[in-house]
């Protein structure tokens, strides 16, 4: 396991420094008024920074001395793919039902799916994050969003 976050963690710090790289090739520009390369470089170091961080915890003893539950024995593979068909799902639908009912649908669903919760608990909470998501994308930052069978 340690040598595996060893390897992981140093070719991800390789593919943070070659986006930082990459980046550079474009104009920076600031905080006030960012360029192409901002955005990248900052995605680069973030990935840098992540990466160092598991490569050198990789060389700390262990703390526990039972082996650390890998992704799949926490979730099952059934629930994985749930949100993999959802996701699916959502990205073939998002064009013909519009932002707000496919979000509203998959969030939803996943909400069912992944961690059973009531259905009246799953579809305020599909309501809660579709309403809020198009509030902050559509209203405040103004992305355009497709409408669907909605209308404009």
């Amino acid at each position: 396991m340690k040598a595996d976050d060893r390897v992981s963690g140093f070719l991800l710090m390789i593919l943070g420094g070659a986006t930082c790289l990459e980046a550079t090739r474009y104009r920076i520009g600031s905080m006030t008024t960012p360029g192409a390369g901002f955005f990248p470089l900052l995605l680069g170091l973030f990935v840098v920074s992540l990466s160092f961080a598991l490569f050198m915890k990789s060389f700390s003893p262990p703390k526990d001395p039972r082996p650390s539950e890998s992704l799949w024995m926490v979730l099952t593979r059934k629930k994985v793919w749930y949100i993999v068909l959802a996701l699916i799902v959502y990205g073939l639908l998002l064009d013909r039902l519009g932002f707000l009912l496919t979000t509203f649908a998959v969030f939803t669903f996943i909400l069912r799916a992944v961690e059973p919760q009531k259905w009246w608990l799953c579809i305020l909470g599909g309501i809660a994050a579709s309403v809020g998501c198009y509030v902050l994308f559509y209203l405040a930052l103004g992305v355009q969003l497709p409408h669907g069978i909605l209308g404009p």
